[in-house]
């Protein structure tokens, strides 16, 4: 039914479907970043153990063929092959045409958030951000081909915690306004879809892109660090900056708690106290 043909040093892999003659090509590290082996993904919700910055630049399939079902390829460094589910690669295909369409209206994300910190007794566990906007920005003066790449073509993010919630946006990873205003940047290598809807000779730069921006957020130039303390909180964009914590170990506890608010609801509230404060 399926076949499958190595091509360009083992750089791509073409997959003929027989029932229509419809053949795809995907390129060794969009396989490699959308394996579902145990090494690669999470049980229970299928989240990324791995990060882009994990696959060598250099990676190409030494090796690809197609039994019980499956097609199986053996990439470089991996010690051994990968399955993947043919029909699954032919419904997720790239490369093809119909790539900008059916952008959703609006999207849901949550842009305020808030983390209060309610015990803090264990050693280490500092917050940590990084203004996605500044990251954005550096990529563009690098290498603003890429910085257009993030930016022109959408990407798919998923969390599907069991039963529920099963929640899937689609957007760029850097959105843009009309008028070129930075609106949004949204980077979870987690939760990342396999990349569609970017033209099959555009992929290989497009995930050269996406690495790069990876780096440079990953930059300790890039962040500002800090320890919050019981009674303490902080607030930040969601839109705009990304967050992690550092590593905890030893004795004691931390436990934060979080919530989210609209921003057009903040802006809102900001404006009238405003407003009323310059009248008084």
């Amino acid at each position: 039914m399926f076949e499958c043909k190595l091509a360009e040093d083992g750089q791509c892999l073409a997959l003929t479907d027989g029932r229509n003659d419809e053949t795809a090509r995907f390129h060794a590290v969009w396989l490699r970043d959308n394996a579902m082996d145990e090494a690669t993904r999470a049980p229970g919700n299928g989240q990324r153990l791995i990060t882009l910055a994990d696959i060598p630049t250099d990676l190409r399939m030494t090796g690809a063929s197609l039994s019980d079902g499956a097609l199986h390829i053996t990439f470089s460094g991996d010690a051994g092959p990968i399955a993947f589910d043919p029909h699954w690669l032919m419904a997720n295909r790239y490369d093809r045409t119909q790539a900008h369409t059916d952008n959703p209206y609006r999207d849901p994300v949550p842009t305020i958030q808030v983390l209060y910190c309610l015990e803090s007794s264990a050693a280490g566990g500092d917050s940590m951000v990084v203004d996605g906007f500044a990251a954005a920005q550096r990529l563009r003066e690098e290498y603003k081909e890429w910085f257009d790449l993030l930016a022109d073509h959408c990407a798919r993010f998923e969390f599907a915690g069991g039963a529920d919630p099963h929640l899937v946006a689609r957007r760029p990873m850097i959105e843009l306004a009309p008028n070129g205003e930075l609106i949004s940047v949204r980077f979870n290598n987690r939760s990342v879809l396999p990349l569609t809807d970017v033209p099959f000779e555009k992929m290989p730069a497009y995930h050269e892109a996406y690495r790069r921006l990876g780096e440079i957020i990953d930059d300790p130039s890039m962040e500002v660090s800090f320890r919050l303390e019981p009674g303490e909180c902080f607030v930040v964009d969601n839109a705009r900056i990304l967050h992690a914590r550092k590593a905890y170990g030893g004795t004691g506890h931390r436990w934060l708690q979080g919530c989210y608010a609209d921003r057009d609801s903040l802006l809102s509230r900001h404006r009238v106290l405003s407003r009323q404060l310059a009248g008084a």
